[in-house]
């Protein structure tokens, strides 16, 4: 994982596609990131051309945008323009999803304690645990996951498997058209 400074705090990227591009410097079709707000007050950095899928994972922020203030906890998400102008006011552990809008449609939610399937994405799909084990299963194997491992990959039919106080992270892009 490499980690980065922002303005408000630190951003450790998890995977970027292509796999070749660097963030901050070259285009890509998406990106996942887990970053922290540090700041008590902070702004986030504009990407023009790119939407911004947030999920809170620890912590209460409050979003300020123009005319709209949204409070979020954790489980929360919000998507908007990298082009927005927010101002972000508490501290917080984000996952972040962050796509090209004319490629993608996302999902991105916070599962525990449960057993769930996704089905095929035209895509990818991308389960990142944030605590505890994982077990997916597919129709010819069984992988555990940690909270140091993600998975990511056109699925067929994943089930998953989660365990008392096991959460994870659920990220899906579809192709538009």
């Amino acid at each position: 994982m490499i980690t980065t400074k922002w303005p408000g705090g630190k951003t450790s990227q998890i995977y970027i596609s292509p796999e070749s591009r660097v963030f901050g410097k070259d285009a890509f079709d998406f990106r996942i990131s887990l970053a922290t707000v540090e700041k008590q007050e902070t702004t986030y950095t504009p990407f023009p051309d790119v939407m911004r899928n947030l999920l809170v994972v620890d912590g209460k922020i409050t979003l300020v945008s123009m005319n709209e203030s949204i409070q979020l906890s954790p489980g929360d998400r919000y998507i908007f323009s990298g082009s927005d102008h927010l101002q972000c006011f508490g501290t917080s552990t984000n996952f972040n999803l962050m796509y090209n809008r004319s490629k993608f449609k996302t999902e991105l939610k916070m599962i525990s304690n449960s057993q769930f399937s996704i089905e095929k994405s035209n895509y990818f799909s991308i389960i990142y645990p944030l605590k505890g084990n994982v077990t997916l299963y597919s129709p010819t194997e069984a992988i555990q996951l940690d909270e140091t491992e993600y998975w990511i990959g056109k699925s067929e039919l994943i089930n998953i498997q989660l365990h008392e106080g096991d959460m994870v992270v659920l990220a899906i892009l579809n192709l538009i058209g």
